[in-house]
């Protein structure tokens, strides 16, 4: 058996190691609910990039579609080429070279209108 001075000791450690492990957990707990809030955080800055892509997507495609709405017609009133839309609606293509060339084809349908 264990004298009374020397159970009070190994319970007053014991105590003392369970309260510092108490702490701890607590302090892991924090962690791990801040990372959890950070994590949710990303989540949803994730799903707005997603979002944000898919409706660009979208937009690209109107865009495409109302530049060849505007090239039939262009083609239409000036007589120009089947091949001068070339690389304008090309879905490969950028939307930006697409662009530009639908601004030199409406140039040359401008200098075309002019010359009649």
């Amino acid at each position: 058996m264990l004298c009374d001075e020397c159970r009070e000791v190994i319970l007053k450690r014991a105590v003392a190691e369970r309260d510092a492990l108490k702490a701890e957990s607590e302090q892991l707990r924090g962690k791990v609910e801040s990372l959890r809030s950070k994590l949710e955080g990303l989540d949803q800055h994730m799903r707005l990039a997603v979002g944000g892509a898919f409706e660009a997507r979208a937009k690209s495609r109107k865009i495409r579609k109302a530049l060849e709405a505007l090239l039939l017609l262009v083609k239409h009133e000036t007589d120009l080429p089947d091949s001068a839309a070339n690389g304008v609606t090309d879905p490969g293509g950028s939307l930006d070279e697409g662009i530009v060339r639908a601004s030199e084809i409406m140039e040359q349908a401008r200098l075309a209108l002019k010359e009649e």
